[in-house]
């Protein structure tokens, strides 16, 4: 799925809403745009209309505290999570892990950096955690230069090597449905928090930390606690059928927390989105739900209105260079977070990612990549699972039975998933429900607002 159409570096920050980011317009979180197997538009109506004339921005409350959060109980401690530690024996044979990527394409769509963390995170994982059962692991690599087509050929080199026990991915933005349709569940496919449909429906993938139906469902509760006299909320997207569905599920949480919403469809290609904002600080509370390159025109027309509003977002917007907005840096929105927000260090489990994959190798201007934290969540869930099952009936059934009757943490993201297939059962791939929020404050300063919750 798509939303943008070209991307800068994603080094100043740590979010990673998957597909909602890259292929034609490249969008990510956590609320993306096309999907690369979908054509046409989507339009929705507004549920209400908007007040006629600007309040006063809502008081944010005392507290904040959640009604139900898990606050606690990040990973830390690899060895015990992997349940394994010292070195890999190398006399053994390789336990092998199918590695597919988004790389090697056009600047925009690729990202070496998720495969560069792959690495280390293995070379961390026969180092210091064992390997699977002693035996070392090793990953068998498929790399997509934004091409549909290439999905099925990395299907059937998943499928045809019958050492791949599993498939990690770092982002697959484009192919994924090619590649469900060759693997036809037959290697379950571990990915980050996805709203692309290919996802949703893709057999044996598991969207560990969410999609697009479930990672915005804290939303509205969090805005209700957040700011209690609150009545009003506008939610400004691109008029495309990836963007759509998040904003959507973004007004029916609200909608859900006693808040009047009204949708504000634009253009994908609009370059002055002044009218927008302006219907946004009509409201409340206002959620500029953009991407890449409408994040940056949004923020911009905020500005130049003189917007008061309290702004919250998926958090696609922080993984742009502050030089991207005005005044050089990011606007001081709140960021909803299905993942760990990797510029958030005071998070014990994003200090311990640090530490960790920087001893591997992997430097923090390629570790702070929003896929780069995907890559290693993915791979260490991947070995928790193997070393929970005899390694004598290791096998691609038993690793995908056993993802299916997993309730737990993953590293850098929540922790508690539960990918037993019963938190939707409209989106039986979805592991995940839970979110965080950040409130950034400028310079690089992050503050987080609520912790784990759902």
């Amino acid at each position: 799925m798509r939303r943008l159409t070209e991307v800068r570096s994603w080094t100043e920050s740590g979010s990673r809403w998957r597909t909602v980011a890259l292929a034609a317009c490249l969008v990510a979180g956590i609320a993306a745009c096309s999907s690369g197997s979908n054509s046409g538009s989507s339009t929705s109506q507004p549920a209400t209309s908007a007040p006629a004339t600007t309040s006063a921005p809502p008081t944010p409350a005392a507290s904040t505290s959640p009604a139900t959060t898990t606050s606690s109980g990040e990973v830390t401690d690899f060895q015990q999570y992997a349940g394994g530690s010292g070195k890999a024996n190398t006399s053994l044979s390789p336990v092998t892990i199918g590695w597919v990527n988004e790389q090697g394409g056009p600047p925009s769509e690729t990202l070496p950096q998720a495969t560069l963390a792959a690495e280390a995170t293995v070379k961390m994982i026969n180092d210091e955690l064992g390997g699977v059962h002693g035996h070392p692991v090793q990953l068998s690599t498929c790399f997509n230069a934004a091409v549909e087509a290439q999905g099925t050929t990395c299907g059937q080199q998943m499928l045809n090597n019958k050492d791949v026990e599993v498939i990690a991915e770092g982002i697959d933005a484009v192919g994924n449905a090619s590649m469900y349709g060759v693997l036809n569940g037959a290697i379950s496919t571990l990915i980050g928090v996805s709203a692309d449909p290919a996802d949703d429906t893709g057999k044996n993938a598991f969207e560990l930390e969410g999609s697009g139906a479930s990672a915005t469902v804290a939303f509205g509760p969090f805005l209700r606690k957040q700011y209690p006299s609150a009545k009003t909320i506008a939610i400004a997207y691109q008029n495309l059928p990836g963007a759509a569905p998040i904003s959507e599920a973004i007004r029916n949480s609200a909608q859900k927390s006693g808040f009047t919403v009204t949708m504000i469809p634009y253009s994908s290609t609009a370059t002055d989105l002044i009218g927008p904002a302006t219907e946004m600080e009509q409201a409340d509370i206002a959620i500029p739900d953009c991407g890449f390159v409408d994040c940056p025109l949004m923020a911009k027309a905020i500005s130049e209105i003189s917007g008061t509003k309290p702004a919250i977002s998926v958090p696609l917007w922080t993984d742009l260079p502050g030089t991207a907005y005005p005044g050089a840096d990011l606007p001081k929105w709140i960021a909803g977070e299905a993942t760990a927000n990797l510029a958030y260090t005071a998070d014990p489990g994003v200090a311990a990612y640090f530490k960790a994959i920087e001893g591997n190798g992997l430097s923090f201007a390629n570790a702070i990549n929003p896929f780069a934290g995907v890559a290693f969540g993915n791979l260490l869930l991947a070995v928790k699972i193997m070393n929970e099952i005899p390694f004598t009936s290791l096998s691609r059934t038993a690793i995908t039975a056993k993802l299916k009757s997993y309730i737990g943490p993953i590293p850098l993201g929540p922790t508690q998933i539960n990918c037993t297939g019963t938190l939707y059962p409209a989106d039986t791939n979805s592991c995940s429900d839970y979110d965080q929020f950040f409130q950034y404050g400028g310079h690089g300063q992050w503050k987080e607002l609520e912790s784990w919750s759902n």
